[in-house]
């Protein structure tokens, strides 16, 4: 609910200390916003390698099953 609410207008964070709309020009809610903006970035980064270190890893598998199939149907021929 609240993913879907800041998707839609809202502002709700979540540091620790609970969840709550920051006050904007309140020094303690402006660190925990951009706290809380910091740690979903490195999520969102972190996420991102993984997407891209599993399609690498899928391409190689699927290039090394091309290579060995490509393999075995010129080995029948000799």
């Amino acid at each position: 609910m609240i993913e879907k609410a800041n998707n839609n207008g809202d502002c709700i964070i979540n540091v620790g200390d609970g969840i709550y709309r920051p006050v904007p020009w309140d020094p303690v809610d402006e660190k925990e916003f951009h706290e809380y903006l910091n740690k979903e970035d490195s999520r969102a980064n972190a996420i991102q390698l993984k997407r891209l270190c599993m399609q690498k890893t899928f391409e190689g598998w699927k290039n090394n099953a091309t290579y060995f199939e490509h393999k075995r149907e010129t080995e029948k021929f000799e």
